[in-house]
């Protein structure tokens, strides 16, 4: 594994387009399934921005010289009291961008689909262990379950694969292991499984209220929205409370900021 300094030199090379297409590919792969590797990406994005913003701020005050200097004529000039006090007001200005710079891209990570997501997401507890049935996918799925609630995701969701190739109709398996794929940052994948589960008269209501949090972890906020306003118009949905203070979150004024929404 990488260590800290090879991972944010990488990170540096990825935001400086420096990268061959390749190694661009290869990154934003290991991106989509390194949870770690995606935040120090989001926190370092910031840090790349503000570097921008003050290249920007320095760049413009070295044009500013020039043009000065070019007035002169070639003329030694010397700073007097006026031009002192500008100089001081425009780096007093420059700290003030920076900072708000630095409030507007906080307010971007906290914003985040993929944050607001990931801070929601819980896995749904074990409801198959103790159900007291009989039936041949006993065995696999308990076994699946038994990885599931050690939090071994990786181990649950290879044991419910088998179980759901064995069993397909199984909703079961099914639901476990689209929260297995969750778990893992797999959302593409538990966004497939939710979706066949969205009209089952067992799993469907909870599903719906998933499926809109994998769509936030996927940064789909759009697509998100529209299954939130759906579940909060839907009177007596275990869920509909839930949709709307989340609803609360992606859909005020702060959306409306450029970056942001």
């Amino acid at each position: 594994m990488a260590n800290k300094d090879q991972i944010t030199e990488q990170i540096e090379a990825y935001l400086a387009g420096e990268m061959s297409p390749g190694e661009r590919k290869a990154f934003e792969t290991r991106l989509s399934e390194d949870q770690t590797l995606a935040e120090e990406l989001r926190l370092q994005q910031g840090t790349h921005r503000l570097l921008q913003l003050y290249t920007q701020i320095d760049y413009k005050e070295k044009l500013r010289i020039i043009d000065a200097e070019m007035e002169t004529e070639g003329k030694v000039v010397s700073l007097n009291k006026s031009a002192r006090f500008s100089q001081r007001w425009m780096a007093i200005a420059a700290v003030v961008i920076l900072l708000i710079a630095s409030g507007w891209i906080l307010t971007i990570f906290q914003y985040d689909p993929a944050r607001i997501g990931a801070a929601q997401f819980e896995p749904y507890r074990d409801v198959i262990t103790y159900k007291g049935d009989a039936l041949p996918s006993d065995s696999l799925i308990l076994a699946a379950m038994a990885h599931y609630n050690l939090k071994d995701y990786a181990a649950a969701k290879k044991t419910l694969e088998t179980t759901l190739a064995a069993y397909p109709q199984l909703a079961d398996a099914r639901f476990y292991l689209a929260m297995s794929l969750l778990a893992e940052n797999e959302n593409a994948k538990a966004i497939e499984q939710l979706t066949r589960l969205t009209g089952d008269h067992k799993y469907g209501e909870v599903a719906q209220w998933y499926l809109a949090l994998a769509w936030l972890k996927a940064d789909k906020r759009e697509r998100s929205v529209e299954l939130l306003q759906k579940i909060a118009e839907t009177d007596g949905h275990g869920y509909q409370e839930k949709a709307r203070e989340l609803l609360v979150k992606l859909t005020g004024f702060v959306w409306k900021i450029p970056g942001v929404g």
